[in-house]
């Protein structure tokens, strides 16, 4: 991240972080809106490349899907926030295909996808979802995959599709209603979290303005292994959408504000197989003492009880592992979503 990038994304998160707070934790957060986001400005939009995946129509908005591989049961990845999920998903995108298809898409005002009118809720993302693979004739079973930001949606959408689901698998899934209890139990993490907020107003802000460029996208965008999309030239096009600014705050906003409402109910997922992984570790945020004690507590206790949603459910938890647990065992997670793959196989 350039000198001048610095300098503004420490003067707003400083702006809505108490004074009172070390300039280690400030650091921390810092890194984790790296991590979660690399978001730059334009006063004008930046035509966009071509996509690697296809362009369909869905309640008259376009949608970006890029599916690779042939067989059944299709996987279905929902990734994390904040990100390009067509982008950044080879990695596992790749050796999945070689044993079955698997699609990964952009959701509403991210990547590709025009942004849509409708509230962000995690039923919302489940409906769109739905329509997507109705549109483009993507039929069951499926075998659904969330990452972080992406659990909910791949949990709910098999509670709403039980008889088209064949598999589970969540990767450190968000907890719906988690943020809001963390939020108001552990005064640094709402803090920084506030911080984070104020960072990404700004950031939009930025956009509209134009005070950022895209030479500042080209120090902020992560590597991308994509064949054809290794330069970043598309998403440092993609980060030059105001359109994607706003989508990643609805989506943060309404995670902060989610009650859980519809998630809570055991075995809401009935004898669907479902693979549950934690993080062994630490999540990687910059809590120290109780306040880190408190938010682990919290979080493992959040994926014993979403592990519980099946019968038929496992929790995972290796060992050292972050919330990056997929770049950290990718063996791990991709060995468990192919015996899903084959079990489902098996039995059909």
């Amino acid at each position: 991240m350039i000198a001048n990038t610095q300098k503004s994304i420490c003067k707003v998160v400083e702006e809505n972080m108490s004074a009172k707070r070390s300039s280690a934790i400030l650091i921390g957060w810092l890194v984790l809106l790296g991590a979660l986001i690399g978001l730059v400005t334009a006063q004008e939009e930046i035509e966009l490349p071509v996509p690697p995946g296809r362009l369909i129509t869905v309640d008259g908005y376009q949608v970006h899907l890029f599916c690779v591989g042939e067989g059944s049961p299709t996987v279905i990845f929902e990734g994390g926030g904040g990100g390009i999920n067509t982008l950044e998903s080879w990695s596992l995108q790749e050796p999945i295909s070689a044993y079955t298809r698997i699609c990964v898409y952009d959701r509403s005002g991210e990547g590709w996808s025009e942004p849509r009118t409708e509230p962000r809720s995690w039923e919302q993302y489940t409906i769109e979802l739905e329509r997507i693979l109705e549109a483009a004739e993507i039929e069951s079973p499926y075998v659904m995959v969330g990452m972080s930001f992406g659990g909910p949606v791949a949990r709910l959408f098999a509670m709403r599709n039980p008889d088209q689901v064949v598999g589970v698998v969540l990767i450190d899934g968000i907890v719906p209603g988690f943020e809001r209890q963390a939020l108001e139990r552990i005064p640094a993490y709402r803090e920084g979290m506030e911080g984070f907020m104020g960072f990404l107003r700004s950031m939009l802000d930025g956009v509209e303005a134009g005070t950022w460029t895209p030479a500042d996208a080209a120090q902020l965008a992560p590597p991308i292994t994509l064949p054809g999309y290794e330069d970043q030239q598309a998403y440092i096009s993609i980060l030059m959408q105001p359109s994607f600014s706003r989508a990643v705050i609805e989506a943060f906003t309404m995670v902060r504000e989610d009650e859980g409402e519809g998630f809570t109910e055991p075995h809401a997922l009935g004898d669907i197989p479902l693979i549950v992984f934690a993080h062994g570790g630490e999540y990687g945020l910059p809590l120290q003492g109780e306040d880190l004690v408190t938010f682990e507590t919290m979080w493992r206790e959040a994926q014993e009880t979403q592990a519980a949603s099946s019968t038929n459910g496992v929790l995972v938890i290796p060992q050292g592992t972050s919330h990056r647990l997929f770049d950290e065992r990718p063996d791990l997670v991709l060995g468990m979503i192919r015996t899903l793959v084959e079990s489902s196989r098996d039995e059909g």
